[in-house]
């Protein structure tokens, strides 16, 4: 893929490193979202200890239908403090649901992507608050990288 024509340049001298990524941002899905032009500062550079280049996906979920007791996640604390770790989707459950209507694979919940917030809070013992008071109607709102 990189060495096809159409990924190629023909020469990056004179171009920032910015000008080199802009294609690959332009080409992602509607809902990964780069990080604000501050936290952008220095792009290449704002690479996590993950290997993201702060991109994120909202996955939001209903807690109803058959399967509304199986988020479907089997998660863990990651070695950033404030990320739960996604080590296992399960099947069947809401989130297997929600990747079987996602378009491309980008959007899919997968393993090894991590939960940085979900309904607005931002750190893992209140994260897991959050799951633990959800129930039938709730909607869980996450966002992963």
């Amino acid at each position: 893929m990189g060495n096809a024509p159409c990924c190629k340049p023909e020469s990056t001298e004179g171009l920032t490193r910015q000008d080199l990524v802009v294609d690959v941002i332009s080409s992602l899905p509607q809902n990964y979202s780069a990080k604000t032009a501050q936290q952008r500062n220095g792009f290449l550079d704002a690479i996590d200890m993950t290997g993201s280049l702060g991109l994120s996906k909202e996955v939001q979920i209903v807690r109803e239908g058959p399967h509304w007791r199986a988020i479907g996640l089997i998660i863990a604390p990651d070695d950033n403090p404030n990320c739960l770790l996604i080590e296992e989707v399960m099947e069947p459950s809401l989130i297997s649901e929600y990747n079987k209507k996602q378009a491309d694979d980008f959007s899919r919940v997968r393993k090894g992507d991590k939960i940085v917030s979900l309904n607005g809070a931002d750190t893992v013992d209140t994260m897991l608050r959050v799951i633990q008071a959800s129930h039938k109607g709730s909607v869980l709102n996450f966002q992963m990288r």
